[in-house]
């Protein structure tokens, strides 16, 4: 008899789909069948057995049909489509993670378009880097993008160069907002409020019967500060000295 390779499904890569739809409302269709003719989701020869099902997936999976509520998974060990329903902005995607679990070195993710994988340019770039860690590829259908040619890696560099740019430009902004302010004698935060405010809410305060809330709107200032400069005045009461604001 001869001996069975056993290295050759573990050096087999596998082009394994992620579709997104954001609500109940809206279907996975035209994803699925793209993904489909991308070579993802090809029915193979899993043999239909719980113990391994439970140990890949673990023991929430139905074995008839290989569903879950809100993510779908096949593979050519069943079908290697995975998919979720629900808004991109969420850290944590029930089809997402189990995809993450589920790939290995070698394999190929594939998507439709890069939009329904990640929320910013910062989480693709991010996505990105920690597949390539993992030696796993990309391949975007709709902006064909394939990061198993150097025309893809070039591209998703390119991203990760104009989005560095972004971000000093703005830090660039920032910094001449706030030189210009300062050369006109403004500072950053909130106005400081006026020293005669304070005074006369809390005189107002001290004799009479309304409370902070109410002495705070005659006066116009805000309680957090009255009430610090109520204890400041106080604490340099008992130093036998007057406040000087705040």
């Amino acid at each position: 008899m001869e001996a069975i390779d056993s290295s050759a499904s573990t050096t087999t890569s596998h082009r394994i789909g992620y579709a997104r739809v954001s609500s109940v409302g809206q279907n996975l269709d035209a994803q699925l069948d793209a993904l489909h003719q991308a070579g993802c989701g090809k029915i193979g020869t899993f043999q239909n057995d719980a113990k391994v099902v439970n140990s890949l997936f673990g023991e929430t999976w139905r074995i008839a049909g290989f569903e879950q509520t809100n993510c779908q998974l096949g593979f050519e060990r069943c079908r290697k489509i995975f998919s979720d329903t629900m808004t991109g902005s969420r850290m944590h995607r029930p089809g997402w993670d189990q995809l993450l679990a589920y790939v290995r070195p070698g394999d190929t993710l594939v998507v439709t378009e890069l939009s329904r994988m990640t929320r910013s340019l910062l989480h693709l770039l991010e996505t990105a880097q920690a597949l390539e860690q993992r030696a796993v590829h990309l391949v975007s259908l709709r902006e064909h993008i394939d990061t198993t040619t150097a025309t893809g890696r070039c591209f998703l560099a390119m991203m990760g160069a104009i989005h560095q740019m972004e971000r000093e430009l703005r830090a660039e902004r920032a910094a001449a907002g706030r030189a210009s302010a300062k050369a006109r004698g403004k500072s950053g935060g909130r106005p400081r409020t006026a020293i005669a405010k304070l005074e006369n809410a809390r005189i107002l305060y001290e004799n009479s019967d309304k409370t902070a809330a109410e002495v705070c709107k005659v006066a116009g200032v805000g309680r957090r500060i009255f009430f610090a400069y109520l204890a400041e005045n106080r604490r340099t009461a008992r130093l036998g000295a007057h406040p000087t604001g705040s």
